[in-house]
């Protein structure tokens, strides 16, 4: 399997609409955007190591580091959503309603299983039903991932595609709004 650069160049695409809002979040798009292709192409191999440990997480040292780097990604990219959402709220001029309910809704989608990655406590609201400790899982077709409860789960590659798909949106906002406030002409927009 090779790295997929349509997916890198997509991961690129988003930190250029997003260096109008904060230039400081690119090189953290950038490198998670490089690690999100890394480990999907790893995801393939998370599977066949899990078979050969017979499912026992621990067994494989290669299988940890793959399930480590997903956490930390889930941790990184949670801080990146959260702080856009942060800006966003606080009234930037290039995210409007729409931009703040879409970072609404990414950042509730980190946050479920951010907290009990981080805290090993349930996300607020879901007290009732997730668990405080989750359990890494291998999805087939979809690659690591956390068992939240006992019918929920969700994987890296699934909040990896929402946040590319919800970012798209986002940069689609941006230009719209650069465009408009500028009768055409490009702006930058920096809070420094």
């Amino acid at each position: 399997m090779n790295f997929d650069m349509k997916r890198y160049a997509s991961w690129i695409e988003l930190s250029t609409h997003i260096i109008r809002v904060e230039k400081a979040m690119v090189p953290i798009i950038n490198a998670l955007g490089n690690k999100d292709c890394d480990l999907v192409e790893r995801d393939s191999e998370a599977l066949d190591l899990a078979l050969e440990a017979e499912n026992d997480i621990g067994a494989n040292s290669e299988l940890d580091m793959i399930i480590t780097d997903s956490y930390l990604w889930i941790l990184g990219m949670y801080e990146l959503v959260r702080s856009l959402h942060q800006i966003a709220r606080a009234g930037h001029a290039l995210l409007n309603e729409e931009a703040i309910a879409i970072l609404a809704e990414l950042d509730g989608a980190y946050r479920r299983v951010r907290i009990p990655l981080a805290k090993l406590e349930p996300a607020r609201g879901y007290e009732d039903t997730d668990w405080s400790e989750v359990l890494p899982i291998l999805e087939p077709g979809e690659g690591i991932g956390w068992q939240l409860s006992e019918k929920d789960f969700v994987t890296r590659r699934s909040l990896s595609d929402k946040t590319l798909h919800d970012l798209s949106l986002i940069g689609e906002i941006i230009e719209t709004r650069v465009i408009n406030n500028q009768q055409g002409k490009t702006i930058e927009v920096d809070k420094d």
